[in-house]
């Protein structure tokens, strides 16, 4: 079973003690310093009852003492270390050390300090050390869209932390793109949809785009750039990309040879294309240090049992023909149905056997396309949990996701996380693959057993009833996109004897949420889908 039920993220949950003293772990550091001073004023300002921070040293047996330490000579990213003396906290950098500041907190939910707005911890306070599996933890989803708490799950988001993002070159321009950064065919016609790399227009409102973002600029972390063609698979064949090596299923050649020009003139940036569509080859030779590759995952299946498969094999020989010609290659993968976002996608232990492969094969970083700005059901537990699992993919999965929805879900976690493990075990049952796109048939057929998906919705609508405050907003939510699926199932024929006009009138709850407009990728108006319903009945 992929989803155990054991309750708890880790061993060492929250244990009472009567207060906190806390000290850096050496009193010449003003990084230590600093960070015990953070850690204090958490637990002070999360705190529901006063004197929890005690003064070093009068705190007496009943105390936790803790120390604090930033060390870049650390063996580890991060080490938590217990003994009778306490708990010691340890990390090489400020980007660990927040991540593991919070963590610690997390874990001390015992009714005293407030932790309703972290998800749980996914280290053991027992004692833990390890290494951030991924360099790049990247999530895009509406439960990682908060630029305050994404340091805190040491997360990334496009939005945030690229200067220029996936097939989104055109920005530079900003404006109608000249004909001569246009993509031509072998006899001479402009190609619109695509732009042409051997173009020297291309490459100046490149340039002046890298400057504006600070290019030249020193900085503290590399800024990341996207340089790949348009989503399609258009070669530009003009003479001087013919020139370069393009093939009509080729346009590695020009677009590598401009990678190169950006890497020599902005050494403090990093420039990144993709390996997919006519750039899905690596170029023939060795690239620039500050060059790197996302790897799209599109072909590797969503399913469990992936090792040793033919894909797998496939996908891992690609990766390492990238790691021959690039120093940084990131995976480019997706955790989603994009054709319904509303219906539940079991897609964890799925995930965590990819991020397995991925960190086999010497990746170093990883980003997930979600559904964001669009709700998708539980959105909250999943990115929770692969978030935990960017660091660390052998995370404990099954106690980790029952923590989540017993954190987010205090009274309806005994309907959603059975119900939840339920779906994931019959993917793995089944052997299954979940479709990035796919219709309520696919769901059916992976995981989705109608009966028992209505008994699932009828008991949590009735336990719904006893919850209020954060676990309401998150229910209303959840129990509006339960109604879309019902209409499904009975859109195919089998959706039991639950009334159209009830489910009908349960959706149109969805105008309540902003981020509920849409229920897929394309074309996905909820308004429209009501009113096909609605015309269908007359």
């Amino acid at each position: 079973m992929l989803l155990g039920s054991c309750a708890g993220a880790a061993a060492g949950g929250p244990q009472k003690v009567a207060c906190y003293s806390i000290e850096p772990a050496r009193g010449d550091s003003k990084a230590d310093a600093r960070w015990a001073a953070y850690l204090a004023g958490q637990i002070e300002r999360r705190s529901r009852t006063a004197d929890l921070v005690v003064p070093a040293g009068e705190g007496g047996d009943s105390c936790l003492y803790i120390e604090v330490c930033v060390d870049a000579g650390l063996d580890h990213d991060y080490e938590l270390r217990r003994s009778d003396g306490g708990i010691s906290l340890a990390a090489r950098d400020d980007g660990k050390m927040l991540w593991l500041v919070y963590q610690f907190l997390s874990g001390c939910g015992d009714g005293r300090i407030d932790v309703s707005d972290l998800a749980p911890a996914s280290i053991s306070r027992d004692g833990a050390e390890g290494d951030f599996a991924f360099e790049y933890r990247g999530i895009y989803s509406p439960s990682n869209s908060d630029p305050e708490l994404m340091p805190i799950t040491a997360t990334h988001n496009v939005d945030y932390d690229w200067a220029l993002w996936g097939h989104n070159l055109r920005r530079v321009f900003g404006g109608d793109v000249p004909e001569a950064a246009l993509a031509r065919s072998a006899d001479g016609k402009l190609r619109k949809e695509q732009l042409c790399f051997s173009s020297e227009e291309l490459y100046r409102a490149v340039e002046t785009f890298v400057v504006d973002y600070g290019g030249e600029a020193p900085a503290d972390e590399t800024a990341r750039f996207a340089i790949m063609p348009d989503d399609n698979k258009t070669v530009c064949l003009c003479s001087r990309c013919r020139k370069a090596g393009n093939t009509a299923a080729s346009a590695t050649p020009a677009v590598s040879r401009m990678l190169k020009r950006l890497a020599g003139r902005f050494p403090r940036c990093t420039f990144f294309t993709s390996s997919y569509h006519t750039t899905a080859q690596p170029p023939a030779g060795r690239m620039p240090d500050n060059v790197g590759v996302l790897v799209s995952a599109i072909n590797l299946p969503m399913r469990t049992a992936l090792a040793g498969s033919g894909e797998a094999v496939a996908f891992s020989r690609l990766v390492e023909r990238w790691r021959k010609v690039v120093d940084r290659v990131y995976v480019w993968d997706y955790m989603r149905n994009f054709d319904d976002y509303l219906t539940p996608y079991p897609c964890l232990g799925a995930v965590q056997e990819r991020l397995r492969l991925f960190r086999s094969l010497g990746v170093r970083g990883v980003f997930y396309n979600g559904s964001s700005p669009y709700y998708s059901s539980f959105d909250d537990v999943q990115t929770a949990a692969i978030a935990a699992m960017l660091v660390n993919p052998d995370l404990p999965l099954s106690s980790y996701a029952d923590s989540c929805f017993s954190r987010y879900y205090p009274v309806t976690a005994g309907v959603l996380a059975p119900a939840y493990r339920s779906w994931e075990d019959a993917v793995a049952r089944r052997g299954a693959t979940l479709p990035f796109y796919g219709g309520i048939r696919d769901a059916v057929k992976t995981w989705l057993e109608p009966a028992a998906y209505a008994a699932y919705c009828d008991s949590l609508d009735r336990r719904a009833k006893r919850t209020v405050d954060a676990e309401r907003t998150r229910l209303n939510r959840l129990l509006t996109a339960t109604w879309f699926t019902r209409l499904e199932l009975l859109r195919v024929g089998c959706g039991g004897q639950v009334p159209g006009a009830r489910c009908v009138d349960g959706l149109r709850g969805y105008k309540a949420f902003e981020d509920m407009s849409d229920y897929k990728e394309t074309n996905g108006s909820l308004d429209k889908y009501i009113k096909g319903w609605e015309k269908a009945k007359h």
